[in-house]
């Protein structure tokens, strides 16, 4: 069962506990002292977003372009079309072929979220958005998942050489995005591109199994996070405000454990008689002779695939610093992610030293996050780097939930949409704390209205510079183009994620933005009355 499941520590989120699960908007979600003005501050410096102004928000899209947009977000509005959309899509390569149907798809459904199947195609997307002060973030779209058809079967599909041919493709990218792009280099790309997603599945469940001995026979303690806010420093159950003495150390040792070793070790890193979360992960996966009663054994095939995944890293990551270039880790399935967070901040701490070049991606749709993000906050503060977040909703939403179903485990989501944004609202607020004392560089990522909204009067209340390295709005590319045009106007850093690769490959990430499009469907009814506003706009002005 251990392998099926993701560590969920808290079973209710503390930010739940703020007023109640039932009856509270996402305004109330505020702090008392937070006064929301559509107007910013008191100078009148970042006005409203002024929606209604269509020409302004759509100046950048050509008249096709427009039309389209409309067009293929109407289609996606439509919930037969969206629940049915990979299965449409591997229907056309039957009936049509290869050729005949990628000729179809690309210049509707393809270009309207993708910049193009091979790099080159990107130049020209990438210097029309910064032409409107908005950054590219360029993502090769290949993935692989764990999971065979059955949803039990282990399977892997990316072989060493087929790995180091997606780490020089991502290493050309980070090239090619520092030389194209005039404004800030970005790009993304997902761990399971470069590395066996069976054995990060096989790490995600060493993870696992360390973490929740660690959260069982941890002490609750008195900490002094100053960097987190209050309600995160107050919540005995997240694991940052947990520690291990020597004594219940030493309890879990399995029988055959050579005890004074252990307790050596356990010395070498133990401040005032205890360790921590990040200690105690250290001692058992870098040190093989310590055995921990519940807890697998670390193979040396598994070593050696981590060594080989963050060898992959390191080039990617040197490259990147060397060109002042930011690179974004994706979010991928609960049972990858722990594995890709460790290797995350692992490389974060050799390479965010004063600036952050690495980025790693956190969905508040899962219940874990509000564990997580603290504790990555903390791995930020005890290693001396500044942390690189992106922070999103999520994008694995139905997967997840019936994965869930099928291998009869609780849900690692939360529960409803207003318990997400909930969640994506706090753990902005711990984002603009870092933030504010010059240890967190984040994006936020969302279509969100509301949000945006809530993200604007963020960087007011805590005086952050909009147009530093510190704080980025993100939207995705083809979608929420009024929200993205707009806030750039306004001067903000506005980021759009512009996806790449061959059609085949790229195909189910396109297939899962329709999904994500339909999971925010008031705002692509918002959006789509505001394209058909402006379509009326250039018809009765004949433009």
């Amino acid at each position: 069962e251990m392998l099926c499941r993701t560590r969920s520590v808290v079973a209710r989120p503390f930010y739940l506990y703020r007023r109640g699960k039932s009856g509270v908007t996402v305004t109330e979600i505020c702090d008392k002292d937070r006064t929301v003005s559509k107007h910013g501050d008191k100078d009148g410096k970042f006005s409203q977003l002024h929606y209604d102004n269509t020409e302004m928000a759509y100046k950048s899209l050509s008249n096709l372009r427009l039309l389209r947009s409309w067009f293929i977000l109407k289609m996606c509005s439509y919930r037969v079309f969206v629940d049915n959309s990979e299965a449409l899509l591997k229907m056309a390569r039957v009936l049509l072929g290869d050729t005949l149907s990628q000729a179809v798809l690309k210049p509707m459904f393809y270009n309207q979220f993708a910049g193009g199947e091979t790099i080159e195609e990107l130049a020209n997307p990438v210097q029309h958005l910064s032409s409107h002060n908005v950054i590219s973030m360029i993502n090769y779209s290949v993935e692989a998942d764990v999971l065979g058809d059955d949803r039990n079967e282990v399977v892997s599909e990316c072989d060493e050489s087929h790995c180091d041919t997606n780490r020089d493709t991502q290493l050309s990218v980070v090239r090619f995005s520092s030389e194209v792009s005039p404004l800030k280099p970005f790009s993304s790309f997902k761990i399971t591109g470069i590395t066996h997603p069976q054995r990060l599945f096989q790490l995600t469940t060493l993870l696992n199994a360390v973490d929740e001995t660690f959260a069982k026979n941890a002490s609750d303690s008195v900490t002094h996070f100053t960097f987190l806010p209050g309600n995160i420093r107050d919540c005995n159950s997240l694991s940052i405000n947990k520690r291990l003495n020597k004594k219940d150390f030493l309890n879990i040792l399995e029988e055959d454990s050579n005890c004074q070793e252990a307790l050596n070790i356990f010395d070498s890193y133990a401040k005032y008689n205890h360790i921590d979360f990040y200690d105690f992960r250290n001692i058992i996966l870098f040190n093989s002779d310590i055995r921990i009663k519940g807890v697998p054994e670390v193979s040396k095939e598994l070593l050696g695939a981590v060594e080989r995944l963050e060898g992959r890293l390191e080039v990617i990551f040197a490259e990147a610093k060397k060109l002042n270039a930011r690179v974004m880790i994706d979010a991928e399935q609960t049972y990858l992610q722990p594995a890709i967070n460790y290797v995350a901040l692992n490389a974060m701490r050799r390479h965010n030293l004063g600036t952050a070049h690495i980025y790693n991606t956190y969905q508040c749709y899962l219940k874990s996050t509000a564990d997580i993000l603290p504790l990555a906050a903390a791995h930020a503060h005890k290693y001396n780097y500044k942390l690189g977040v992106k922070l999103v909703r999520g994008a694995y939403l139905e997967q997840e939930k019936s994965r869930a179903e099928e291998l009869g485990y609780e849900s690692p989501i939360h529960d409803t949409k207003q318990d997400t944004d909930m969640a994506y609202h706090s753990m902005l607020d711990v984002l603009f704390l870092l933030a504010q004392q010059n240890s967190c560089t984040f994006l936020a990522g969302s279509h969100n209205e509301t949000s945006v909204e809530y993200i604007r009067n963020g960087i007011v209340k805590y005086n952050l510079d909009p147009a530093s390295d510190t704080a980025y709005f993100g939207q995705l590319y083809g979608m929420c183009d009024a929200t993205t045009f707009l806030l750039a106007s306004q001067g903000y850093n506005v980021i759009k994620a512009v996806p790449y690769g061959p059609l085949p490959a790229v195909l189910p990430y396109l297939a899962r933005r329709a999904q994500e499009n339909h999971g925010v469907l008031s705002e692509t009814q918002r959006e789509l009355r505001l394209l058909q506003s402006e379509v009326r706009r250039r018809c009765f002005t004949l433009r």
